[in-house]
């Protein structure tokens, strides 16, 4: 009888074991359909996630507003003291998010502006290195060869005006601004 239950936990330990390797086996062939299905999940949820983080965020400042509002002598401030440290939250944040699109807008424009302006001696460069490439480079195929050709003929300053450029910006900046 102690055989008949030996062979048993045996059969059982193997067909476990057999039945596990074909679940692995079956998750790890789907592996991608499995990415993708977590990458949605996480698209999903990126939004709450993020929300969260930024109420958890405000959420700090807001209480430390509030119990200042709340020692005020004002009584309509103590009775209404979270929706004061709110707003005043709001606004800090608002400010804040203002001063920095106001320095770094200007920023990446006078430097897509300098970009547009050079992108013509950065294509000679380019042309000139291709040039002095060893003439056995892999980089000398004839597909490659026939881009530069290509690329050499084009000319930017045809396609892009530097100066409407600047004009877009100032208009995107004012725009953001008001």
């Amino acid at each position: 009888m102690d055989k008949i239950k030996n062979h048993g936990k045996k059969w059982f330990y193997w067909f476990t074991l057999g039945i596990t390797l074909i679940i692995v086996y079956h998750l790890l062939n789907q592996f991608s359909n499995i990415a993708d299905i977590v990458e949605d999940f996480f698209k999903t949820i990126a939004p709450i996630l993020s929300g969260i983080f930024i109420a958890y965020l405000l959420y700090l400042p807001c209480r430390k507003f509030e119990k200042m509002y709340k020692n005020s002598n004002v009584k309509i401030i103590q009775k209404k003291a979270r929706a004061f440290s709110i707003i005043t939250v709001y606004v800090i944040a608002i400010l804040f998010i203002s001063i920095i699109v106001i320095a770094i807008i200007p920023i990446l424009i006078d430097s897509t502006v300098e970009l547009v302006t050079n992108l013509q001696t950065y294509i000679e460069d380019i042309i000139q290195k291709y040039q002095e490439l060893d003439s056995n480079s892999f980089w000398k195929s004839e597909f490659i060869s026939n881009i530069i050709n290509g690329v050499r003929e084009i000319e930017i300053t045809k396609f892009v005006n530097p100066t409407s450029i600047t004009e877009y910006a100032k208009e995107a900046i004012g725009m953001i601004t008001g």
